[in-house]
């Protein structure tokens, strides 16, 4: 299958097939790509995980998104570790510059970081190319430098960056780290920028108030006690001589 990402150094993507921009979006929290419809369907052992992940207390699309970390940390729970296991055919990562724009492209989980940086500079307006840049992940922040011969010899997969990453920039030049730095990227690509997705978050419900409790019926024999009660003490009160209550014995 082939990979629409840029296959050499220096190549130009084709914006409407393998770039993605999306603007700023109006919530702080980064959303994470969706994986590619081929990577939808499941596997028979991944819809066994599915069904045991249920009747542990997971709910499907009800369930909240979870991060890289809390994701792997509740599969790791469950025994499942599906994510970490599956081979995957598209990984996408969306890069996101100071200004909160992305740029999202699609790589092999066998790619290296160095591609990520290719991508990068394929996307970058010719004005900022050559500029030192540094790509990261937070939290917890982990810079993964070109000149590093250790990040460099490993994978997405093994980077973490699998089925889908959102990454930073860390520019030499302060003034391109500011949030009012706008995205210093081609103008063919930032004049097709669009929203994000957006996500299917239900709005909180409130919790159903609890029915209110209706008072049992007395059974039959408590109503005649309290009834042959109730005679006893008025035939007591009518037999009483005014006043009786008032004496006082010598």
């Amino acid at each position: 299958m082939s990979s629409p990402h840029p296959q050499a150094s220096g190549s130009t993507p084709s914006a409407s097939e393998a770039v993605r921009v999306y603007r700023a979006p109006s919530s702080s929290s980064p959303t994470l790509p969706p994986p590619a419809d081929d990577d939808l369907k499941p596997t028979p052992e991944e819809l066994k995980a599915a069904f045991k992940s249920t009747l542990l207390g997971r709910h499907g699309p009800d369930a909240p998104l979870l991060t890289r970390a809390l994701r792997e940390k509740e599969e790791q729970r469950l025994g499942l570790n599906s994510s970490k296991n599956r081979h995957w055919d598209h990984v996408k990562i969306r890069i996101r510059f100071s200004d909160r724009t992305m740029v999202e492209g699609s790589f092999s989980e066998a790619d290296t970081i160095n591609k990520v940086y290719e991508f990068l500079e394929s996307v970058l307006d010719p004005t900022v190319k050559g500029k030192g840049v540094v790509i990261y992940t937070a939290p917890p922040k982990v810079e993964y430098r070109r000149t590093d011969a250790k990040v460099n010899a490993k994978t997405l997969r093994q980077l973490g960056l699998i089925p889908s990453a959102v990454v930073s920039l860390r520019w030499d030049d302060p003034q391109m780290n500011s949030n009012a730095y706008p995205a210093p990227i081609r103008q063919d690509l930032s004049s097709q920028a669009q929203d994000l997705p957006a996500t299917n978050v239900q709005p909180p419900t409130a919790p159903a108030s609890a029915p209110e409790e209706k008072q049992k019926p007395l059974p039959k024999w408590l109503k005649n006690i309290r009834s042959d009660e109730a005679w006893e003490c008025n035939k007591r009160q009518r037999l009483t001589p005014a006043g009786a209550h008032d004496m006082v014995l010598d």
